[in-house]
């Protein structure tokens, strides 16, 4: 199943947590296609149904995994002392200008962004309504 287009930006809700919501499965919608659906898509035709499905399982995790690192969820220590935090930005630019027109924190301050992958493994991209493709 395809990876759906994102909602069009001028039609993303009003209120601005449901902006971010819209922000964030757009997010999904470029991941999925880009991770999931590239990777998946190198598994070769007649891999029996059992290692298929470890692929699947393995491609799963390694995406939840680098999401949970952006949702701040695991300590990621670099010494005893310090510890690294990484930040996920969106930054809708315009394409006539390319300029930003606006900009989404969305991790780890957002509202989870690992919330989101359940639905968008496959291709449900909740809140921000239909998404087409």
């Amino acid at each position: 199943m395809p990876t759906p287009t994102p909602k069009p930006y001028a039609s993303w809700r009003s209120d601005p947590h449901e902006r971010w919501v819209d922000a964030g499965n757009t997010f999904g919608i470029h991941l999925m296609r880009q991770a999931r659906d590239q990777t998946l898509a190198r598994i070769p035709e007649g891999t029996p149904d059992g290692v298929r499905k470890l692929i699947v399982d393995a491609v799963h995790v390694a995406i939840g995994g680098m999401m949970e690192i952006f949702d701040g969820y695991p300590p990621c220590d670099v010494d005893e002392t310090h510890r690294m935090a990484y930040e996920l930005r969106a930054h809708v630019r315009s394409t006539a200008t390319g300029e930003t027109v606006e900009t989404f924190e969305l991790a780890p301050d957002g509202d989870g962004l690992c919330m989101g992958l359940a639905g968008w493994w496959t291709n449900d991209f909740g809140n921000s309504g239909p998404a087409t493709g």
